[in-house]
């Protein structure tokens, strides 16, 4: 008794090819390849009926396990066929980290891969160095972060040398080159004729001290101080002021104007002792024989005495008139 012939499985072949009663026979897979229950069994036997116990199953490809996918990132395949490629792909702002495995992995004949498969690391940029006279924002730099200047007090940022903020790329480079700090300076001041300065620094904290040339007084400050904000610690301009009693400031001016006044006064005096003059003219007939008029004080009356009576306490007249009007008798 026999039972019918089998069929041989791809990619495998039978143990035997006898299908005689009491024959057991089983599928053998080719490398690569392992018997798929889903589809029958591996085993069968003929009965003495003529007839297989059992209907054969076939041979598929020896898989892989399943990779699952990295944190912050995802796999390029989820086949895991003998033969195939599977790659790491890390999200934007990750890179991959080679410290943890493979970026990519192959499933070899036999379902086995031939390395293990690498994981993701936030992407970070070379650390920055800190400016002289200033510090950084932050110290953090992964990918995404802006990193700025801040400079210390008396200090500003040089634009010469860079930018003053930097952002760090998702391919681990700094957007462009980071700026440094500059001292703060004071602006160079213009002073007035004949005011002279004793330094011409500018930086900060410094003191600068006023003066003027002889013949001069120096009005306003005498010094001023550089703050670290960069202005000077007074606004007001110094000045110098030429002397009253110095020869330089004599000039032909001055003489000239003394000169003249002088000239003034002399010919008040003429113009006044002539009207004196004048006034007691018509009086002098009228006084033949008369004489002491003594001075009086100003705002008093004027006495008139007898030339013999020089010595006479009591005048002959006397007049009630003061300075303010004119003499009469």
């Amino acid at each position: 008794v026999t039972c019918p012939g089998l069929t041989t499985p791809a990619n495998g072949r039978l143990s035997t090819g006898d299908t005689s009663a009491g024959t057991t026979v089983f599928i053998d897979c080719d490398q690569g390849y392992i018997f798929d229950p889903n589809t029958g069994h591996n085993i069968t036997l003929c009965r003495s009926d003529g007839t297989w116990n059992a209907t054969l199953g076939s041979c598929t490809s020896e898989s892989c396990v399943a990779l699952s996918p990295p944190r912050n990132g995802k796999l390029s395949s989820s086949d895991t066929r003998p033969g195939t490629t599977v790659q790491v792909d890390c999200d934007v702002g990750y890179v991959f980290d080679p410290t943890t495995g493979g970026i990519s992995v192959v499933c070899r004949v036999g379902g086995s891969w031939n390395s293990s498969l690498g994981g993701c690391k936030q992407a970070k940029c070379p650390e920055l160095s800190k400016p002289a006279h200033g510090s950084l924002s932050t110290p953090t730099t992964t990918a995404g972060t802006k990193v700025s200047t801040e400079c210390d007090g008396g200090y500003t940022f040089d634009s010469s040398t860079g930018d003053i903020a930097v952002v760090c790329r998702s391919n681990q480079t700094w957007s462009s080159t980071l700026g440094g700090c500059k001292e703060v300076n004071c602006q160079k001041m213009n002073l007035p004729d004949n005011v002279n300065v004793d330094s011409n620094e500018t930086s900060q904290k410094t003191v600068v001290s006023f003066s003027c040339n002889d013949g001069y007084t120096l009005s306003g400050p005498s010094s001023k101080l550089c703050t670290s904000s960069g202005v000077w610690n007074n606004t007001h301009v110094p000045s110098c002021v030429a002397d009253a009693n110095s020869k330089g400031s004599l000039n032909v001016g001055a003489v000239a104007g003394g000169a003249a006044g002088a000239l003034v006064v002399v010919v008040l005096i003429v113009i006044a002792t002539a009207l004196i003059c004048w006034k007691l003219s018509s009086r002098c007939n009228k006084l033949s024989g008369y004489s002491n008029l003594r001075r009086r004080q100003p705002g008093e009356a004027v006495h008139l005495f007898r030339d013999e009576d020089e010595e006479a306490e009591e005048p002959l007249y006397s007049t009630n008139q003061t300075d303010e009007g004119p003499f009469e008798l």
